[in-house]
């Protein structure tokens, strides 16, 4: 019979860091998971073992201490210093792959509220380049452009160079002038 384990209330104060934890948060996703847990409440919960070293939730204790939460939910398990890391190991990577195509329909349903998806900058931490590729492939899907748009000339008058007519360049065994490959000797040792 499978153990349901009962979550409880605990005094973040009597919960513990485990310092050997391998699992790390950038700056901006600390930020998600605060505005995640703003927006949606304490929804998951921090596994401890049976001495409040923390197995799973480090980043969410942190946060919730950030937010003046003096208690959070916690479910408590016996287990041994082995179990406890594997638990820590499976509950980090066993997550499963996301299906793309999924994915981008969830993408547009939320656009649908949030053009510029800002939403998922917010709470999931996804940063601007992320987010312009991911507009790109609803509006484009698997690369798809009208022929407007693959026939635009992109902007080169930005690029400065002090090149000139009748200049010189050496491209591997070859010697490029004015854009044509005027000379190319293959030296044998």
């Amino acid at each position: 019979m499978i153990e349901i384990p009962e979550t409880k209330l605990e005094y973040l104060d009597n919960i513990y860091l485990d310092p050997s934890n391998p699992n790390e948060m950038s700056k901006e996703q600390l930020s998600a998971l605060k505005e995640s847990m703003l927006k949606y409440g304490a929804i998951v919960p921090i596994i401890i073992n049976q001495d409040n070293m923390i197995i799973d939730g480090h980043q969410r204790k942190t946060v919730a201490e950030e937010l003046g939460l003096k208690q959070y939910p916690c479910i408590k398990i016996n287990t041994t210093e082995v179990d406890a890391k594997l638990l820590k190991q499976i509950l980090n990577k066993l997550k499963g792959v996301h299906n793309v195509d999924k994915d981008l329909e969830e993408y547009k349903f939320i656009m649908q509220e949030d053009p510029s998806l800002d939403l998922l900058k917010k709470y999931v931490a996804m940063d601007d380049e992320y987010i312009g590729n991911i507009i790109r492939e609803i509006e484009h899907p698997n690369g798809q452009h009208t022929e407007e748009e693959l026939n635009e000339v992109p902007d080169v008058e930005r690029i400065k160079t002090d090149i000139k007519l009748g200049d010189m360049f050496g491209l591997g065994a070859y010697i490029i002038k004015d854009g044509k490959k005027i000379y190319v000797e293959v030296v044998e040792e």
